[in-house]
């Protein structure tokens, strides 16, 4: 096989897909060790001032997902920077050039660089492969959160969740990264209001059950080393609950005593528990506004309503303002007028009979 920096004949890049796939057939049948074993002498020996075949980032690849340590970062950072050169934008393999650099970096404890790469790398998904932009949703708020950007990395990785939960056609091994992520996330933090809340939610789904099956003693170290070591050093979240060991305040004002009523005060005081100075909380029904057809009073009704003394409001009229000297008044006129019709028929007929 010749070098990368020599050039390449189709024997060559056919050798180097042929590694490719006996190198994944090894990962598939569970020999990951024998295939970053048998990709090593290639991945080890590149020229990084040639650009490379597609084949040989492939390979660059896959290795650095098969391994950890130096070789690693430098097979990741080759495949990185070349995939950009050699692929366009939004190309499945540079793409996959760009996870491996930052689960490389992230791996390595270079969390700054492994969020400035998995941020391009989540733009890059959302754009080209909006339906596998979640599980690096996921790897972005894990390098967040390692970084020390706990707010960033919770609303990042609540996002992907409540996106995954409401997907029609969700994958479930996708969710489980998710899901797993989160809970990290909100237990290191003591964010355990949001946690729980989390947790009723995925009870429900089937990556709840998929990451109890998956669930592992390591696993569970892991995580409690972890958490441990989050809330000791990188934190900036403050605990929604009080932890048990929390002393009590001692800045809180007396309690006041209760109030008594003197003996023999009066009104006394209610035994059954309500104040009996106080009225009864008893619901008023608000009276309904009359509608406008009824406001108004006809004419004919109003004279029927003056000629009985009474006011269309239903109020005395004596007891208004400055009508009393005219009700005192009104008897007097009724009784003129009543004399006078029984008079003049009465003198009528008397000139007429002495006429």
């Amino acid at each position: 096989m010749t070098g990368p920096g020599t050039p390449h004949d189709r024997t060559t890049v056919e050798g180097l897909d042929s590694l490719a796939m006996t190198a994944l057939r090894l990962v598939v049948t569970g020999r990951p060790a024998e295939a970053a074993a048998l990709l090593a002498p290639t991945v080890e020996t590149l020229d990084h001032t040639e650009v490379p075949t597609p084949a040989l980032i492939d390979v660059s690849i896959l290795y650095a997902t098969l391994t950890t340590g130096p070789a690693q970062l430098r097979a990741a950072h080759y495949a990185y920077h070349f995939g950009h050169r050699v692929f366009p934008c939004g190309h499945p393999r540079r793409l996959a050039a760009a996870d491996a650099y930052g689960t490389a970096l992230h791996q390595h404890g270079r969390y700054t660089e492994a969020v400035a790469v998995r941020c391009r790398l989540l733009a890059g998904y959302r754009v080209h492969q909006p339906r596998a932009s979640l599980s690096v949703a996921a790897d972005l708020a894990a390098s967040l959160h390692a970084a020390g950007h706990c707010r960033e990395a919770q609303l990042t990785v609540c996002e992907a969740w409540n996106t995954w939960r409401h997907h029609p056609h969700r994958d479930v091994s996708t969710g489980t990264t998710i899901l797993r992520t989160t809970i990290r996330l909100l237990r290191s933090c003591r964010r355990d209001l949001d946690l729980i809340a989390v947790i009723c939610q995925a009870r429900d789904t089937p990556a709840w059950d998929d990451l109890v099956i998956t669930h592992t003693t390591t696993l569970a170290a892991a995580d409690a080393d972890y958490i441990d070591t989050h809330r000791g050093t990188l934190c900036t979240h403050t605990p929604q609950l009080p932890t048990r060991t929390s002393a009590a305040p001692t800045n809180l004002p007396p309690p006041r005593p209760a109030h008594r009523p003197p003996a023999g005060s009066w009104p006394p005081t209610d035994t059954s528990g309500h104040d009996s100075s106080r009225p009864h909380p008893t619901p008023q029904r608000a009276a309904r506004p009359a509608p406008i057809a009824g406001r108004r009073t006809s004419a004919t009704a109003a004279g029927n309503l003056r000629a009985c003394g009474a006011s269309p409001d239903g109020a005395d009229p004596a007891s208004r303002p400055g009508t009393g000297s005219m009700a005192h008044r009104r008897p007097s006129w009724h009784t003129a007028l009543r004399m006078v019709a029984v008079l003049v028929p009465a003198v009528a007929l008397v000139l007429h009979v002495v006429i």
